[in-house]
Parts: structure tokens; C-alpha cells; sequence
């Protein structure tokens, strides 16, 4: 009984810990979010401007992009190319952007707009650390200088990092701007289907009378994503293609039946993540943070092709759990929990690593079972791991 009450006290106090500094980060003016999202736009364009000046050529997964955009441009479908994964609406805009901008200016949006989901999901990952702007802005940037990550991410070109950005700010907002919040998480579908999963968390969540404005923002998602991905052309050319996209490299749990034989459809892998996520959702208790870690990592397992960039959208998660390790620590306790403060906290760092860590992951692939269970399994089963711990050690916040 006394430990059940040290754990239950535990919990209550990171929660009004984390809702105390989430307030102070949120109540700061326009003017300085803005400021600390460019400067953290200024540091990554600095360390790979090589990288992202050189628009002579697209590189990366824009190659795909821009074979979609030509397609589009002469009547065909954009999945004509079959390394192409994304909505048409994407292939149609881009040709668009071709046509009267110019492939550089379209190739230089399209790099920006991954700096900018970058920079807003690391500020906003920031958001629950107790320190003032000038110490988060310093975390924020020597994270992304120094994250793996973050350089196999800018590298790829891939639009993981711009959707993520949408993503993270869209179920962020989603209680205070709704109509933007679902502006952002239904545009995020139309650019990379990562969110679908999320956005109808979040239409279960608005069903309670304190998160009204969350059943409207994902009211307003679900019309963008049926207006630009479901009633667009070529959807049931996005769905085949999807089902059917060879997965041996992703480090999400659809690559692992096929590692035993199984051939089960990437379709019924997603729904079954997702009747499980709105399982969860329903019971509620979750809160605005929580439930922001609980839908991206719901998002990701449902997700059938994720790499190391589609896992940038995980960083909120990533923090809050290291941030909970580290105070349960420095408080010398563990809340009742039946292990030592010193090993959570290692087992926290290990499943962040393995995330940090993802992308020699999904190169990991024909060369064994068991090597590909202790490769890939680690960045698949650790986002389960963090949002499991963050629920367990902290109450709704």
C-alpha cells in the first residue's frame, strides 16, 4: 500500500511539473517562437548548406518527387513510377510548381519546408523542459547538429521532417486553433499519409466535453484529407501501391511477419494498430502531452513504411520519457517500480538510442532472421516501450 502511494504521489508530481513548464513555454510571445524556430531553421541550413544549395539535381527520395511531377506534366498517373508512394495531390501541386516556378524554386520549397517541420518539432519538443528559452534553444540546436537523425533526415531530402512538423504542431493546436490544427494534420495526409491514425485519436478524444475543439480540428482534417487524398485521382492507385510496396527495409511492425513466412496484408496490420490506439483513446485520462506521444507512436505503428526520418516525428516522446527518467533519478526513487532508478533510466536511454540509431536499421535486411530481429526490432518495439513508460510513471498532464 505505501508503495502504491509513493508511485501514485510520483506521478502527480511530474504531471504538474510538466503542465506547470508546458504553460510558461506556451504563454511566451509569438514573436520569440517564431525567433527560436528560424534560428533553429539557420542551423541546420549552415551545417549541410551544400547539401541544400545544390538544386541543380534532386537528390535523395526527391528523385521519385520530381519523376511524378514529369509524369503528371504529360497527362500519366504520378504512379507510373513505382518508387513513387505519395498522394497525387503532391505530384499534381508539384507539377504545378515546375511549371510556373522553375525546378530549382520548387526543389528550394520543398528543402525549406523540411527545415521548417524540423525546426518546429524540435522546438516543440523542447516545450516540456524546465529551463528559459535561451537553454532550449541551445538544447534544440546542438541536437540538431549532433543527432544522426537529423543527418540521415536533411540528407534524404525526404518530406518526413515538413510532415512531421505539421503533424506535431496540428495535435498541438488542436485544442486552442482547431480549424488550423486540422488544416495542418489533413495536409500533412495529402503531402505523406502518416497521420490518419493520429488525426482519429483525435476525433475519439474530442467525443469528452473538455476536448470539443479536438473533434472540430479532426472534423476538419478528415474533409482536406477526403477532398485531397481519398476523392482525388488516383486513390485506388495510392491504396495498391501502398499494399503492395515491398517493406524488407522498414523499421516499422509490418516488416516482421515477413521475416517468419508470414505473408499477412500491410492493410490489417494498420487497422489492428488502430482499433488497439482508439481502444486506448477511449479510456481517456491521456491529456494534451500524453496524448501527443501516444498518437505519433500510434501514427508510426500503423504507418507500414517508416525510416529513420519518418521517426523525427517521435521527438516529443523522446524527451518527455528521457526528462521523467532523468528527475525519477535525481529523486532516488522509482516510484515503487520493481527496478533500480540506474537501470530505468539506462532501458530509457536504449530505446531513444535505438530511435536516434534507425537508420543502419533499415539497411538491415537478407541477411538472417535473427539479426535482422536484434537490427530492426529495437527502433520498431521502442517507441511501444517510451509511450508505455510515460503512461505508467507520470498521470494526465
Amino acid at each position: 500500500m505505501q508503495r502504491s502511494i509513493i508511485a501514485s504521489q510520483s506521478r502527480r508530481e511530474l504531471a504538474k511539473a510538466f503542465e506547470a513548464t508546458f504553460g510558461r513555454w506556451a504563454r511566451q510571445s509569438f514573436a520569440l517562437h517564431a525567433g527560436c524556430v528560424l534560428v533553429l531553421m539557420l542551423v541546420p541550413t549552415l551545417r549541410w548548406w551544400s547539401t541544400i544549395s545544390d538544386t541543380s539535381a534532386s537528390s535523395g527520395d526527391e528523385r521519385p518527387y520530381f519523376a511524378a511531377f514529369e509524369l503528371v506534366a504529360v497527362g500519366e498517373s504520378p504512379f507510373t513510377d513505382r518508387a513513387y508512394l505519395y498522394p497525387a495531390a503532391f505530384a499534381y501541386a508539384g507539377s504545378w510548381s515546375v511549371e510556373h516556378l522553375g525546378r530549382p524554386w520548387t526543389d528550394g520549397l520543398l528543402r525549406a519546408a523540411n527545415l521548417l517541420g524540423l525546426a518546429v518539432v524540435v522546438w516543440c519538443s523542447m516545450a516540456w523542459l524546465p529551463w528559459s528559452a535561451g537553454m532550449r534553444l541551445l538544447a534544440g540546436g546542438a541536437f540538431v547538429l549532433l543527432a544522426p537523425q537529423v543527418d540521415y533526415s536533411v540528407e534524404s531530402n525526404n518530406l518526413s521532417l515538413a510532415v512531421a512538423g505539421m503533424v506535431v504542431a496540428g495535435l498541438l493546436l488542436a485544442e486552442r486553433q482547431a480549424v488550423a490544427a486540422g488544416l495542418l494534420l489533413g495536409g500533412s495526409v495529402a503531402l505523406k499519409p502518416i497521420a490518419p491514425v493520429a488525426i482519429g485519436c483525435l476525433a475519439i478524444k474530442g467525443r469528452r466535453r473538455d476536448a470539443r475543439r479536438s473533434l472540430v480540428a479532426a472534423g476538419v482534417a478528415m474533409a482536406v484529407v477526403a477532398v485531397l487524398v481519398v476523392f482525388f485521382p488516383h486513390f485506388d492507385e495510392l491504396v495498391a501501391r501502398t499494399r503492395s510496396q515491398f517493406i524488407e527495409g522498414t523499421v516499422s511492425l509490418h516488416r516482421f511477419p515477413k521475416l517468419f513466412g508470414l505473408e499477412i496484408d500491410a492493410l490489417w496490420i494498420s487497422v489492428a494498430v488502430a482499433l488497439a490506439a482508439a481502444a486506448v483513446v477511449l479510456r481517456g485520462s491521456l491529456g494534451r502531452a500524453r496524448f501527443l506521444c501516444f498518437a505519433t507512436t500510434a501514427a508510426i505503428a500503423a504507418t507500414p513504411i517508416v525510416r529513420s526520418h519518418t521517426l523525427v516525428v517521435l521527438l516529443p516522446l523522446e524527451v518527455l520519457a528521457l526528462t521523467v527518467a532523468w528527475r525519477r533519478w535525481r529523486a532516488g526513487r522509482t516510484g515503487g517500480a520493481t527496478v533500480p532508478s540506474w537501470l530505468e533510466s539506462a532501458l530509457v536511454l536504449l530505446a531513444v538510442a535505438g530511435l536516434q540509431l534507425s537508420a543502419g536499421a533499415g539497411t538491415i535486411h537478407g541477411q538472417g532472421v535473427l539479426l535482422e530481429l536484434a537490427g530492426g526490432g529495437l527502433p520498431a518495439v521502442a517507441p511501444f516501450a517510451l509511450v508505455g513508460y510515460l503512461l505508467r510513471t507520470t498521470e494526465r498532464f
